[in-house]
C-alpha cells in the first residue's frame, strides 16, 4: 500500500508539471527524474530483499537472457494486440471513462505526462503487482498457487484500470492475465515490464 502511495504521489508530480515553455520546467524535469529514479531503485531494492528471504519459484536468477524468454515475452506482446483487437471489434475504439480521460490527460499535457504512461508506469506497476503481489500472496512453488496468481493477479490489474464491473473489465483483467503469466513463466519482471512498455507506448504515440 505504501509502494502504491508514493506511485499515487509521483503520478501527481507528473501531472502538475509545467508546460515546455515554462521557464521552471527544466528545473521540475530534472527533480521529477530523481525522485523517479529513487523510487525506482528503492522499489527494486524492496522486491530484490523479499526475494532473499524467499524465493522458491526462483525469480529473478542469471542468467537473466534466455531465449525462452524472448519467446514468451513476443509471445505476451501478440497476446495484448490480440486482446487490443477485441476491444476495438466489441467497442469500437469507445474507451472506458477513466481510460478516456487518461488519454485526455495525455493529449492536453507536455512530453514527461507521455513519458510517464509509456515508461514510468509499467516499471513501476510491474513491481507492484507482480513482483510484490506474488512476493506476499503467491511465493508457493506450485501449480495452484501459480494460476491463482494469475487470475488473482490479472484481476486487481484490471481493477486498478477499471474499478466498475463492466465488459470493460474483461479486457483489464486479460491483459493482466498476460502481464503476470510473462512474469511466471519467464520468472523475471524485466520480460513484463517490456511487454507492458510496448502496449503503453502504442496508446501515445
Amino acid at each position: 500500500m505504501l509502494a502504491f502511495g508514493l506511485y499515487s504521489l509521483l503520478q501527481m508530480l507528473y501531472l502538475l508539471s509545467d508546460d515546455v515553455k515554462s521557464g521552471a520546467y527544466w528545473g521540475e524535469v530534472i527533480l521529477i527524474v530523481l525522485l523517479t529514479v529513487a523510487l525506482i531503485a528503492v522499489m527494486w531494492a524492496v522486491y530484490r530483499a523479499q526475494l532473499k528471504r524467499a524465493n522458491p519459484q526462483g525469480f529473478d536468477q542469471k542468467p537473466h537472457f534466455k531465449w525462452r524468454r524472448i519467446f514468451v515475452t513476443l509471445l505476451g506482446i501478440v497476446m495484448m494486440l490480440v486482446i487490443q483487437m477485441i476491444f476495438v471489434s466489441s467497442f469500437g475504439g469507445q474507451q472506458p471513462e477513466n481510460q478516456a480521460e487518461l488519454n485526455q490527460l495525455a493529449t492536453n499535457q507536455n512530453t514527461l505526462f507521455k513519458v510517464l504512461i509509456a515508461f514510468v508506469a509499467p516499471v513501476i506497476e510491474e513491481i507492484i503487482f507482480r513482483g510484490y503481489l506474488v512476493n506476499t500472496f503467491f511465493k508457493a512453488n506450485t501449480v495452484l498457487s501459480k494460476i491463482a496468481a494469475i487470475i488473482v493477479g490479472g484481476l486487481v490489474f484490471g481493477l486498478l484500470h477499471e474499478p466498475r464491473l463492466s465488459a470493460y473489465l474483461l479486457i483489464y483483467w486479460g491483459m493482466g492475465i498476460v502481464l503476470m503469466s510473462v512474469y511466471i513463466f519467464t520468472k523475471d519482471l524485466r520480460y513484463g515490464m517490456a511487454v507492458h512498455i510496448f502496449n503503453n507506448a502504442l496508446s501515445v504515440i
